[in-house]
C-alpha cells in the first residue's frame, strides 16, 4: 500500500474509531502529506526505521524547533503503529525515537566509497543515475531539486548552477570541468532524443520525470552491490558533499550558502563530522 493511502486510512480511522477532533485531524494532515512527500508516496512494504530516523535529521535541517521536532515525530509514532497493527509494516515503534538535544551526527561517504558507488553504477552502464550522483555529489543539491532540475539551471560556459531553493532563495553552485564534460555528453546524446519535458534535465526514456522513490530505490541498491554497509539515501550525498567541502578547506559560511540553509546553527552540525574526522587521522597516527 502507498504511503498517501495509508494516510487517508489512518486519518478517516481517527474520525470513525477514535473519534479525534477535527484540530487534531488537521494537526496531522500537514505532518503526513510533508512525510509521503518526501518519500514520494513510497510503498509501506519498503519503510524502514532508519528511513523514519533519516526524515526526522532531514527536517532538523529545515530550522524547526525541538518542540516541533517532537510533536512531529510522535505524529509519526503514531501512524506507523497503526500500520503495524495492519502488518503494513515490520518496525519496532519504541525504536522511533524524539529528538534529543543531543546532536546525531549525518551519514556521508568516504571519498573510497565514492568512488565504489559511482564505479557500480559506470558498470551497470546507467548513465542518467551515473549523473544524478555525480551532480549531487558535486552540488549538495536536495533531492526535490535534482528531481526537479532544469537546463536552463546550468551554465555550462561559466560553470556553474543557479538554484532556486527553499524560500524561492537563489544560489550559485559552482561545477567542476570534468562534470561539466559528462553533462554536455549527455545533453547531446541521451537528452537531445527524448522531445518531451524539453526544458527538465533529468527525464526517463519516455519523457516522464524522475521521481524522489526513483532515486531513493536505485541508490539503496546501487549502495549494496557496491558492498556499501551506511544507510545511504539521497540527503547522505548532500551531507558528503559539505563534509567534502570541510575537510578541505571551506569556511563554514560559504557551506552554507552553498548549501542554502537559512541558519548557520544547522550547517554547524558538519564541524561536528569534520573534528571527528580530525581525531580519527590523531589516533590513527598515535597509534602506528
Amino acid at each position: 500500500m502507498k504511503l498517501t493511502e495509508a494516510a487517508d486510512n489512518f486519518l478517516t480511522y481517527l474520525v470513525t474509531e477514535k473519534g479525534d477532533s477535527q484540530n487534531t485531524i488537521s494537526s496531522y494532515v500537514f505532518d503526513l502529506n510533508k512525510f509521503c512527500s518526501y518519500f514520494h508516496d513510497l510503498d509501506t512494504s519498503y519503510l524502514t526505521i532508519n528511513d523514519i530516523s533519516d526524515y526526522i535529521l532531514a527536517l532538523s535541517e529545515t530550522g524547526y524547533s525541538r518542540r516541533s521536532m517532537i510533536k512531529k515525530a510522535t505524529v509519526l509514532r503514531y501512524f506507523c503503529k497503526y500500520l503495524k497493527s495492519l502488518n503494513l509494516i515490520n518496525i519496532n515503534i519504541t525504536d522511533i525515537e524524539l529528538p534529543k538535544n543531543k546532536v546525531r551526527l549525518p551519514v556521508f561517504l568516504s571519498t573510497e566509497e565514492i568512488s565504489r558507488l559511482l564505479i557500480t553504477i559506470s558498470d551497470e552502464s546507467d548513465n542518467v543515475f551515473y549523473l544524478v550522483v555525480a551532480i549531487a555529489l558535486s552540488s549538495g543539491l536536495r533531492v526535490s531539486e535534482l528531481v526537479n532540475l532544469k537546463i536552463s539551471d546550468m551554465n555550462l560556459i561559466d560553470g556553474y548552477l543557479k538554484i532556486t531553493g527553499k524560500g524561492n532563495k537563489d544560489r550559485i553552485i559552482p561545477l567542476n570541468s570534468d562534470l561539466i564534460s559528462k553533462i554536455k555528453g549527455y545533453l547531446s546524446t541521451y537528452r537531445k532524443e527524448i522531445k518531451k519535458n524539453k526544458k527538465f534535465f533529468f527525464v526517463h526514456k519516455n519523457g516522464a520525470l524522475l521521481s524522489r522513490q526513483y532515486i531513493y530505490l536505485k541508490l539503496k541498491d546501487y549502495s549494496k552491490k557496491a558492498g556499501i554497509c551506511k544507510k545511504i539515501t539521497p540527503h547522505c550525498l548532500r551531507h558528503t558533499y559539505a563534509t567534502l567541502l570541510l575537510n578541505n578547506g571551506a569556511k563554514l559560511k560559504e557551506v552554507q550558502v552553498l548549501l542554502g540553509h537559512s541558519k548557520i546553527e544547522t550547517t554547524e552540525i558538519y564541524t561536528h563530522v569534520a573534528k571527528n574526522k580530525i581525531k580519527e587521522k590523531y589516533d590513527e597516527f598515535m597509534h602506528r
